[in-house]
């Protein structure tokens, strides 16, 4: 759990990594075209994508799976014989 005392660590390392993110993008927006600007932008996002789905992919699974069980058990309760 963050204190009080770690506020000025965070808002420094965001301040870091913000001034880092605007020294890479000036430096993509002088050594680069458009076209690879666009392949490089494509190629972070795809990853992040990727990163992101493999976090959640065994979830979304797991509930899948869990939403099909639940369906089984009620259509075998709603449409099973009754035992007359």
């Amino acid at each position: 759990m963050a204190t009080r005392d770690d506020l000025p660590q965070n808002a420094a390392a965001d301040e870091l990594r913000q001034a880092a993110r605007e020294a890479l993008v000036e430096y993509l927006r002088d050594k680069t075209t458009r076209e690879e600007r666009k392949a490089i932008l494509k190629e972070a996002i795809n990853e992040w994508m990727t990163s992101k789905f493999s976090g959640l992919g065994w979830i979304s699974f797991q509930a899948l799976l869990a939403a099909m069980f639940g369906m089984a058990i009620y259509l075998w309760f709603t449409y099973s014989p009754s035992g007359k």
